[in-house]
């Protein structure tokens, strides 16, 4: 079977419909900022992993959206503006991104106030210089960029694939700034609180003829939120930047037999990532605080905490390997994230609560794989673990 982008983006739109929510619950709405918790793309194999997603404007007015790539220890790396017309949509495939080739959806009165100056000149470029492509080529396959001054900003798994993950957020107005930038928040913030986005990714694998998709994650926006929000650590822990937080706890069904289930974990690390000398592991990392017990059918547990399944800030882990084993063929897996982590206790500083989202990636067959998210639960809870 032929795999097309559209065809796939249509079909999990199709069997995954976004409906309204309340704030602080985590659950498929409109939302000022959109997650999608792990991409995978090979960037030597035309035909072999790749991840694509679609972003949806609910509103009958235009909105502009920043997309933000961050590898895999949460350090972002590249920005750029896709525009949507009322109740429109726009694909982005991520092998075109990281071969320096973006939607440029920006309209021509836009391109025009780039030109004069008026606006950021990167907005709504439709391509990258070969600069900006070798920086998030070799930053997220975990080699050293001259961005960085050589130095590395994440996991080097030595099979040049990126990793990471990918933020969505509404804007006011175009930017240059990256959520690291101080000036990405606070009062002139480019960044705008309107809940309209929905979306939808998905995983392909043109060699294996495979693909399998599912929401992504909705982070809704309210006015003046006061504590822990969403990007808590770069917003001084104060709620500049009006997101809600994700749970802290999530519960799902996995399978260890002739079906097999990859494991997909989102993780805030609690405080801000920066690139270190290549071959050293950040101080935030690995993210030791997180506590995986898979139970079986008749109730039995087992404690897979100890093999750091999930080890940075975006993961997908494959039960039954030797980083998740299982002594079950099929249960449940939870994870935990206490809210005062044991990194503390190594004397790291962690300024916000922990977050977390999970995601299931069941391959039933060769030929047939399906997505399911978690479920959450607000907080943790002793009852929760063993």
């Amino acid at each position: 079977m032929r795999l097309t982008i559209v065809a796939i983006l249509v079909a999990v739109t199709v069997v995954a419909q976004p409906t309204s929510g309340a704030f602080l619950a985590q659950d498929a709405t409109p939302a000022a900022t959109l997650l999608l918790p792990y991409f995978e793309v090979d960037l030597d194999d035309a035909n072999g992993p790749n991840t694509v997603f679609r972003v949806n404007n609910i509103a009958p007015f235009p909105v502009l959206a920043h997309v933000v790539l961050w590898t895999d220890w949460a350090v972002p790396t590249l920005g750029f503006e896709i525009f949507l017309n009322g109740s429109g949509s726009v694909d982005v495939d991520l092998r075109d991104v990281f071969a320096g080739r973006l939607p440029g959806t920006v309209p021509l009165v836009l391109a025009a106030a780039r030109t004069n100056g008026s606006i950021p000149v990167s907005c709504g470029n439709d391509t990258l210089d070969l600069a900006s492509v070798t920086h998030i080529n070799v930053a997220h396959s975990g080699g050293p960029s001259a961005v960085y001054g050589q130095r590395c900003a994440g996991e080097d798994f030595n099979d040049r694939r990126a990793r990471g993950f990918i933020t969505i957020d509404t804007l006011f107005d175009c930017t240059d700034d990256l959520p690291s930038d101080s000036e990405y928040f606070g009062e002139t913030t480019a960044l705008s609180n309107s809940n309209v986005l929905t979306g939808y990714y998905a995983f392909l694998n043109r060699t294996k003829g495979t693909s399998a998709g599912a929401l992504l994650v909705s982070i809704e926006a309210r006015n003046n939120v006061n504590g822990e929000s969403f990007y808590s650590r770069f917003a001084a822990s104060d709620g500049d930047d009006d997101r809600e937080p994700l749970p802290r706890s999530w519960v799902g069904q996995y399978f260890n037999d002739a079906r097999e289930t990859d494991v997909i974990t989102w993780r805030d690390p609690g405080q801000e990532v920066n690139p270190i000398p290549c071959g050293g592991t950040p101080p935030a990392f690995p993210l030791l605080d997180t506590f995986v017990f898979l139970r079986s059918p008749a109730g039995a547990s087992f404690n897979a905490s100890e093999f750091v399944p999930f080890p940075t800030a975006a993961n997908r882990t494959t039960v039954g390997s030797a980083t998740l084993p299982s002594p079950y063929p099929f249960g449940l897996l939870s994870l935990s994230v206490p809210s005062f982590p044991l990194a503390v206790l190594s004397g790291i500083s962690i300024a916000d609560e922990p977050q977390a989202f999970v995601t299931f990636l069941h391959r039933l067959d060769e030929d047939r794989a399906v997505m399911v998210p978690a479920s959450s639960r607000p907080t943790p809870t002793p009852d929760f673990l063993p």
